[in-house]
């Protein structure tokens, strides 16, 4: 009898930033072309003002993003990860699977993912370090991913989710031992 889903083990993520270090961080970056300027004789007030305006672009989109994500969040408060599953068949699809794209998605979206979900506006390199992370929770590795019938056609949360279920099962991770920080 294989384990349940939720003995699969939990993935060791770092601490966010949060918005006072990600300032800081952001404009520690925008000063770099300002400083550029000033070394090569540019006049200070430019570099300055070169600076600040890349400051308030990058924060003013980190808070329209922040808001946007908010305001999903808000409308999908009340879905878990028994609403999510229940859109698909528990008896094709593993669940651990299920579990573990859910998890996934639900960190890097900052709300509860829909199966509907489009990878449209993210990065291809993001959409494949989150396989990589689901395919070594759940014991299914992506060595001969070309074989599979969904290799380059995951464009939705359920195209993720039959991906790895077409992806052979080596072995499942140990359930017993703690997860490794």
């Amino acid at each position: 009898m294989k384990p349940p889903s939720r003995r699969m083990p939990k993935k060791w993520r770092p601490k966010k930033l949060g918005w006072f270090g990600a300032g800081v961080f952001i404009f520690m970056l925008s000063a770099v072309p300002g400083g550029v300027i000033a070394s090569n004789g540019g006049p200070l007030f430019l570099s300055c003002g070169v600076s600040l305006a890349v400051f308030l672009t990058l924060l003013l989109s980190a808070f329209l993003q922040n808001k946007k994500v908010k305001k999903m969040a808000e409308k999908r408060k009340e879905e878990t990860i028994c609403t999510f599953a229940r859109q698909l068949n528990c008896r094709e699809v593993d669940t651990w699977i299920i579990r573990a794209v859910y998890e996934e998605l639900l960190v890097y979206f900052g709300y509860p993912p829909h199966l509907e979900d489009s990878f449209d506006k993210i990065d291809p390199e993001d959409v494949d370090d989150m396989g990589i992370a689901i395919s070594e929770r759940i014991g299914r590795p992506l060595n001969e991913s070309e074989k599979n019938p969904y290799f380059g056609k995951v464009k939705t949360v359920r195209d993720m989710i039959f991906f790895f279920t077409a992806q052979p099962l080596k072995e499942r991770p140990d359930t017993t031992a703690p997860s490794s920080p």
